[in-house]
């Protein structure tokens, strides 16, 4: 599971950069999304016929960033992570799905996908903390072979 300290500046933002890739051509996108707490993971909702959803099919390896909606240069904060990105089941009653359309419920009402973002590496900066804070997080090796 994820540090506490990374979960609560995950949490308490909304739009990530994702990016992905297909042979050597990378390709970046943004997304509302909100947190899996169970699990220490991001969830967004795509439309099936995107760019991204595509690439996704294909290879679920991403990488990605998320900043604080109010953005503050002096004191730089945010998130760097490395994942894998899978399609939630079609039924809207899911755990992920639910947590999905609890935070952003006028989204039910739009046709798209449920995706989910399993953190592999998670590095979190705070300069507020003092120039050059970070932390990190890695899943364990015997947590990947799942």
């Amino acid at each position: 599971m994820v540090e506490k300290e990374i979960t609560e500046f995950i949490t308490a933002n909304q739009v990530a950069t994702i990016c992905c890739c297909s042979g050597d051509l990378p390709y970046c996108f943004n997304v509302l999304y909100t947190v899996f707490e169970k699990e220490g993971h991001i969830v967004f909702k795509s439309s099936a016929n995107t760019r991204h959803g595509d690439l996704l099919m294909r290879n679920n390896r991403v990488a990605g960033t998320i900043l604080p909606d109010n953005f503050n240069p002096e004191a730089i904060r945010g998130i760097q992570f490395e994942g894998v990105a899978y399609e939630e089941d079609e039924d809207s009653l899911t755990p992920a799905a639910s947590a999905y359309y609890s935070k952003n419920p006028i989204a039910m009402a739009m046709p798209g996908k449920i995706w989910i973002v399993e953190f592999q590496y998670v590095k979190f900066t705070d300069n507020s903390k003092g120039f050059g804070y970070k932390r990190s997080w890695k899943k364990l090796a015997e947590e990947l072979a799942l």
